[in-house]
């Protein structure tokens, strides 16, 4: 297979002496021929396995390097990967077309983000302070001065390198931790929301779908099984 789309926790993937260990909606890709071991937790898993075409794959290359070397996608493909999972869900005539166009909007955005590469060392620390003290809601100036630069040079790095602004990525972490709530845990909708830090769940509704593409009761039913 040449790329590997991950729809649900997986303990980890080896591949060329690497381990990469798999969350919710992850995507590794993995060149054609790169030998592979799967190891899976003790409540097993469900993935998707996409395999391009060589005709395809080759004129894929010529645009982009994400099929050069195993790995797993950095681009913010996540909502991508949800919806391709919908559309398995769909099973109607217009399915097929539709994850086709979703797994190509999925290398596109992942091509792009891996032009960026030149990224400043400290945007990566900056991104773990935002992922260790995201629920204490840090301010810019808080995170500016974790990694000692200037807060607008923080938000030039991340609109360049990641496309959002730290108050878009913070939310987009919010939003990722919730998600994992909806599909681990029975609280309500309600209680995750405030948890993450919204409102209330109208904000959090409208906020989820615009990330997601669904709302989160969708999602709950989705991944829970429909009652």
């Amino acid at each position: 297979m040449n790329s590997f789309l991950r729809q649900f926790p997986i303990a980890e993937k080896k591949s060329r002496a690497r381990t990469f260990e798999c969350a919710r909606y992850e995507v590794i890709v993995r060149p054609a021929g790169a030998r592979h071991s799967n190891r899976y937790g003790a409540g097993g898993a469900r993935c998707v396995l996409v395999e391009v075409a060589p005709a395809t794959l080759t004129r894929l290359c010529e645009h982009t390097s994400i099929f050069d070397r195993p790995g797993r996608l950095q681009a913010d493909v996540q909502p991508i990967a949800m919806r391709i999972h919908r559309e398995l869900g769909q099973r109607d005539d217009a399915s097929a077309i539709a994850v086709e166009g979703l797994v190509l909007e999925l290398i596109g955005e992942s091509s792009r983000g891996a032009r960026a590469r030149a990224a400043p060392r400290w945007l990566g620390d900056a991104r773990e302070y935002i992922h260790a003290h995201w629920a204490e809601r840090p301010s810019l100036g808080d995170v500016a001065a974790a990694v000692r630069v200037h807060p607008s040079s923080l938000v030039r790095a991340f609109r360049a390198h990641l496309r959002c602004s730290p108050a878009e990525y913070m939310r987009r972490l919010r939003l990722d931790h919730a998600r994992t709530a909806l599909a681990t845990t029975a609280r309500p909708i309600a209680e995750i929301a405030v948890a993450a830090g919204f409102y209330d769940q109208a904000h959090f509704t409208t906020a989820f779908r615009r990330r997601f593409g669904m709302t989160p009761a969708q999602f709950v039913q989705l991944t829970r099984g429909r009652s």
